[in-house]
């Protein structure tokens, strides 16, 4: 038994067994080697021959290592998402001072734990080659290829991994030799899952990956694309990516798919808010029944791990429906984020405010201290997905509450605080189509209601129920609506008082509404007298006699109860 120390790769050979003979002029050699490397067990052979006027000797292994060690003799984080024992097949080249080595394996027995398409199971293959120049003069060299997947070129001068140079190219092809100093990455993924990804990036961030103590490797540049993106709202969507380094610690991403198109300015070490500049964000438009249930689109987010950054937004698109542009700047809190300097213009809905979206625990909360302002919320409503229930000149609302879940689980039905709304010039709609089949917005349907008043008074509300004014102060406590006051609409013809509540999460309503209207009305003449016929008929001798005199206002009081989704409208 012997030892034999390769000192130029730092592999210690031990209980070597074979039939050695060494020749001055061509080196060592044996027929058939055993022994440990590593303290595992291994088979060979070694060969002798010279070339240019050296001794040249080469040695062939094989066996099976733990992934473990070699990670450690690399100097890599014995932590890395591999794990297992390598099979394999190494060429181990002495010349000189100079060596290299070239492994080969199919990997049967190593799990690598990332997303596809790098991910295997132990007893998957996949065909792999590692080669290693190491020069006694110059700059240490290393060549990866992973089956059609991964290939890598890489140099790290001084021995140090801080100083690597490397190009990483991915998708099918072999990588260029580096020429500058970091990682350069380019290719394709046929599949990109940004949760995936997110999940492998906090499980490091989170320290569950030690620190060797060696310098850390650079990106120098980035270059990729993949036909099929999930993430960001995205579903399988193409996408393409440019990152580059900037001055200040500081990256610029380009971004380009069919939903997202812009750049992003990240700071290392968060050292300033990221700039994020699009001009163009599609979101998904949500479901268009109205018995759908809703969902929030940002449940899997938690926004303490979002950074603070400053986001203009040219084109902001809801599903195949344009709605303007969009700016705020969002600031990491305690629990959260806040977004401040909110400032939209989204089919005409101007919003201004700021918006706290909080997570202290478990379960996420939001609230919104703002103005909301525009011209014809017809057209807002429509554009948000939502019939027009409602149109306007224009329209101001003040809004302080909060609700339960992210900004985009915002709805009536969790919905706590303080709501001061005026809307001037416009008509209360009727839905169009199959009412059961279409999205309307909880506190905006009038539908129920306009259809009993259009009944009640063909003669005036028979193309619709018009209003100069309506004015409404309410205060909700978890979907419970109460007005603070009366809501009041005025109208060229006739004027609306609504008192009571409206509970959205049980779908119930308790108010009273006011209607006052011309004295001559056909209510007054056929509805009045219907249920009192000496009053109906007093009103109508009373007109005959005196004409155009009688065109006084009237109040009619109903009471409305029930289901605020199909309430019942009596008069009383």
């Amino acid at each position: 038994q012997a030892e034999l120390n390769l000192v130029n790769l730092g592999v210690p050979l031990t209980q070597v067994n074979g039939d050695f003979r060494y020749d001055l002029q061509q080196g060592l050699s044996a027929k058939r080697v055993t022994g440990r490397v590593f303290n595992q067990p291994f088979t060979g052979e070694i060969t002798a021959q010279r070339k240019t006027q050296q001794a040249h000797t080469l040695m062939r292994f094989n066996g099976k290592l733990p992934v473990s060690t070699l990670l450690t003799w690399g100097g890599l984080d014995s932590q890395l998402p591999v794990a297992g024992q390598l099979p394999y097949n190494l060429a181990v080249s002495l010349q000189g001072a100079d060596a290299s080595l070239e492994l080969n394996s199919n990997l049967e027995g190593v799990s690598i734990d990332l997303p596809a398409p790098f991910a295997k199971s132990n007893k998957q293959t996949r065909a792999t080659q590692l080669q290693i120049q190491l020069p006694a003069q110059g700059t240490p060299s290393y060549q990866l290829q992973y089956a059609n997947v991964l290939s890598a070129n890489a140099r790290v001068p001084n021995h140090q991994l801080g100083q690597l140079h490397a190009r990483v190219k991915l998708g099918g092809g072999k990588a260029a030799a580096p020429t500058v100093s970091g990682i350069s990455l380019e290719g394709q993924l046929a599949e990109v899952q940004l949760e995936q990804w997110q999940a492998l990036f906090e499980r490091f961030s989170q320290g569950q990956v030690a620190n060797t103590g060696n310098a850390t490797p650079k990106l120098s540049t980035v270059n990729l694309s993949t036909p099929r993106f999930s993430g960001l709202g995205m579903s399988r969507q193409p996408l393409s990516l440019q990152l580059r380094p900037q001055a200040n610690h500081s990256w610029l991403a380009q971004v380009d798919s069919p939903l997202l198109k812009g750049s992003l300015r990240y700071y290392e070490n968060n050292h300033q808010p990221h700039q994020i500049t699009l001009s163009q964000l599609t979101l998904p438009r949500p479901a268009d029944t109205a018995t759908s249930q809703k969902q929030d689109a940002l449940a899997g987010i938690n926004p303490k791990t979002i950074p603070s950054m400053d986001v203009s937004i040219q084109q902001l698109n809801l599903g195949s429906q344009p709605l303007g542009t969009l700016r705020f700047k969002a600031r990491k809190q305690t629990h959260g984020l806040r977004l401040l300097d909110i400032a939209s213009n989204l089919q005409g809905l101007s919003v201004h405010g700021q918006l706290d979206w909080l997570q202290p625990v478990k379960h996420a909360s939001s609230s919104f201290r703002g103005q909301l302002q525009g011209a014809d919320i017809g057209k807002v409503l429509n554009a948000f997905g939502f019939a027009k229930t409602i149109s306007s000149k224009q329209f101001f609302a003040v809004v302080n509450g909060r609700w339960s879940g992210s900004p985009a689980a915002l709805g009536t039905d969790s919905f706590t605080g303080d709501i001061d709304a005026r809307f001037s010039q416009g008509q209360l709609k009727s839905v169009e189509g199959n009412a059961q089949a279409v999205r309307v917005f909880g506190l905006l349907n009038f539908e129920t209601i306009g259809r009993r008043l259009r009944l009640d008074f063909s003669d005036i509300f028979d193309r619709g129920l018009a209003y100069d004014t309506i004015k409404a102060r309410l205060r909700a406590d978890n979907g419970l609506f109460k007005t603070v006051g009366p809501l009041v609409m005025d109208g060229p013809a006739t004027d609306l008082q609504l008192e009571g509540f409206i509970d959205f999460p049980r779908d119930k309503i308790n108010a009273q509404l006011r209607v006052s209207v011309p004295l001559t009305s056909n209510l007054t003449i056929a509805a009045i007298a219907a249920g009192a016929p000496l009053i109906g008929g007093a009103v109508y001798l009373a007109d005959k006699a005196l004409g155009n005199r009688l065109e006084k206002l009237t109040a009619v009081r109903y009471r409305i109860t029930g289901a605020w989704s199909k309430p019942t409208v009596r008069m009383q």
